[in-house]
């Protein structure tokens, strides 16, 4: 399906993500390792995002609530942040409150952070508080401590000890911090 979709879609996406959705929806096995055409759909996505966004996402939106439509929305959450549009990509995930996937919201974090980090640490740290909250500020700790500890150090000082500071304090963003706290430059 992925090959057939990948070519239909070059010349008319609209109708090609169509059928695989089709295919998608009715959990059609298709693909020689038995996986869905679900991962193929995403990718075609993806693609066309890169392409033609506007229409890729006029698509998305249409498409009836479900888990379709959840994974389509996720998939151009990750692909505008991927293209340089992390403040567009936070506005698609916002749709899903404390359920937005935590992989994607690090990936969006992960990508302000490298254009703006004082824009992504504001969006990581308004997030409902859980998974996606603590993983995207520890994105934006891992990704800002690499380019500007010192940067890093002012932001998280601003928080009184307390719960701003250690609930997101997993291993991962324990060591970013201390990483930052390490390095002579920034």
């Amino acid at each position: 399906m992925g090959a057939i979709g990948s070519e239909w879609a070059a010349s008319d996406p609209i109708a090609a993500l169509t059928w695989m959705s089709q295919l998608s929806r009715r959990n059609v096995k298709t693909r020689m390792d038995g996986k869905s055409g679900h991962d193929s759909l995403l990718t075609v996505f993806g693609t066309w995002v890169g392409e033609s966004k506007d229409a890729a996402r006029t698509w998305a939106d249409a498409l009836p609530p479900g888990d379709l439509r959840d994974s389509v929305q996720k998939q151009l959450a990750r692909a505008l942040a991927e293209q340089g549009e992390p403040a567009e990509a936070s506005k698609v995930l916002a749709q899903f409150g404390g359920a937005a996937d935590p992989k994607i919201a690090a990936d969006v974090a992960k990508s302000w952070a490298r254009r703006d980090p004082q824009a992504a640490a504001d969006w990581a740290i308004a997030q409902p508080a859980g998974a996606a909250q603590s993983g995207a500020i520890a994105s934006v700790v891992r990704t800002w401590a690499n380019d500007a500890p010192k940067g890093v150090g002012v932001w998280l000082a601003q928080f009184p000890p307390g719960e701003a500071r250690t609930v997101p304090l997993s291993p991962t963003f324990r060591a970013a911090v201390h990483g930052c706290r390490q390095k002579p430059n920034g």
